[in-house]
């Protein structure tokens, strides 16, 4: 979870949105 919001930080600062954006959704799933 704590993972998933620090990425949201990475995005929410355009530091290449979509990738990063992605590599989260595919770790929610991991973790999830």
């Amino acid at each position: 979870m704590l993972f998933n919001l620090k990425l949201g930080q990475y995005s929410g600062t355009g530091f290449g949105g979509a990738t990063i954006r992605r590599i989260a959704v595919t770790h929610n799933t991991v973790i999830s």
